[in-house]
């Protein structure tokens, strides 16, 4: 089975009022990872792998690290009809927060799934339906610190793919405090910031071939960052400082796969998934 190490770079936001820091990343149209692709996550990038995604043969889910990454499940014994953990929705707004009472009912061993290529989907899932799931990430250097998470996930079963769209986490605080609001990102809503944060990035062609092309479309005029990542985490071309809206990479001696460009204005991070394909 291929195993990839997929490490996330996020941005950081900041509320206007007394919690916890939370970092978020927007996902555009999506990263989708593949039935049995085996995808690990480094969430909060402290070279720890958190959760591994589609690493059980056959089934769309994740499988937490113990006492790294863990997800939120509807209690301690609720399993799907195919055996996994059944991991719990919340709706838009609703707090996800781990406490020392509800501890038992994070997954932190085994895994929870979604979808089962045997089994079907887990209750209250629905092909190409968007759900927030929970999830804390633990500090390492501290037990009693967590994370506290949301992400936005769906499955299409016809393609046997799970999607993130989207994630969001606290920074460290101890257990018990700093809860998430599902769907929260953090984001200050003054026009000026929302101003900033308006950037889109175009890729072409998709999937690429000899020569990779980006256009980014500009609201204000403003410094940036462009890097192209491969499958890896590993950075392989960084532009700094850069303001022109359009891009070209020689991309003729990448190897095939998938890789990720990242741009940074110093106030958010956007990355956006494309394929190389050898000719």
């Amino acid at each position: 089975m291929k195993k990839s190490v997929l490490l996330l770079s996020f941005c950081m936001y900041f509320l206007n009022f007394s919690i916890a820091q939370i970092i978020h990343q927007d996902f555009g149209e999506g990263l989708t990872i593949s039935l049995n692709e085996n995808v690990a996550l480094d969430i909060n990038q402290d070279a720890e792998i958190d959760l591994y995604v589609n690493q059980y043969e056959n089934e769309l889910g994740f499988t937490p690290v113990f006492f790294l990454g863990c997800m939120a499940s509807v209690e301690a014994f609720a399993f799907t009809d195919f055996g996994a953990r059944e991991m719990q929705i919340f709706s838009q707004d609703e707090e996800i927060m781990l406490t020392n009472g509800n501890m038992f009912d994070y997954i932190d061993e085994d895994r929870g799934s979604i979808y089962s290529s045997s089994a079907g989907l887990a209750e209250n899932w629905q092909s190409n339906e968007a759900q927030y799931v929970g999830f804390a990430i633990f500090n390492l250097d501290d037990t009693n610190e967590v994370s506290n998470g949301w992400m936005l996930v769906s499955v299409d079963t016809d393609n046997e793919v799970l999607t993130i769209h989207e994630l969001a986490y606290t920074e460290y605080v101890p257990v018990g405090e700093g809860a998430i609001k599902a769907g929260d990102t953090g984001s200050i809503s003054s026009n000026e910031d929302q101003e900033l944060s308006s950037f889109h990035i175009k890729i072409n062609p998709n999937p690429v071939y000899d020569q990779l092309n980006i256009e980014i479309d500009f609201a204000l005029n403003q410094a940036i960052q462009v890097s192209i990542i491969d499958h890896a985490g590993k950075t392989i071309k960084k532009l700094e400082n850069k303001s022109d809206s359009i891009y070209t990479f020689d991309s003729s001696s990448w190897t095939a796969g998938m890789y990720f460009v990242q741009i940074t204005n110093g106030q958010e991070s956007i990355i956006k998934k494309f394929i190389v394909q050898n000719k």
